[in-house]
């Protein structure tokens, strides 16, 4: 049983890092239309996100050993990183630049 855990943390790891890589490409998607400060947004939850991810991989696969002082660090740090993350996400989703505008096949967004 608890290897099967162990197994679906980092799995959890890895979509963590795979989703923030995602976010890191929406910003060069040449089929919408979005504003710049939106584009800033995507980039910074992007390297919010794989930073926690890489963070929480390192320490779970055992490759990354910190000191003590460094663990409780990081145990306070990562989750309100992860709540600022979400919350840049949720800023997209009401300001609608999340989705942003679809650009015809001449790049103007269509209304």
């Amino acid at each position: 049983m608890g290897s099967i855990l162990a197994i679906s943390i980092v799995v959890v790891d890895a979509i963590q890092i795979v989703a923030a890589l995602f976010f890191f490409a929406i910003p060069f998607e040449q089929s919408r239309r979005r504003a710049d400060w939106a584009r800033g947004v995507f980039v910074l939850t992007a390297l919010l996100v794989l930073l926690t991810g890489i963070i929480d991989f390192l320490r779970h696969r055992a490759f990354w050993m910190p000191s003590l002082g460094v663990q409780q660090f990081f145990l306070a740090i990562v989750p309100t990183l992860r709540g600022v993350a979400f919350g840049l996400i949720l800023s997209l989703i009401f300001s609608g630049e999340l989705l942003g505008q679809r650009t015809q096949g001449g790049g103007t967004p269509t209304i």
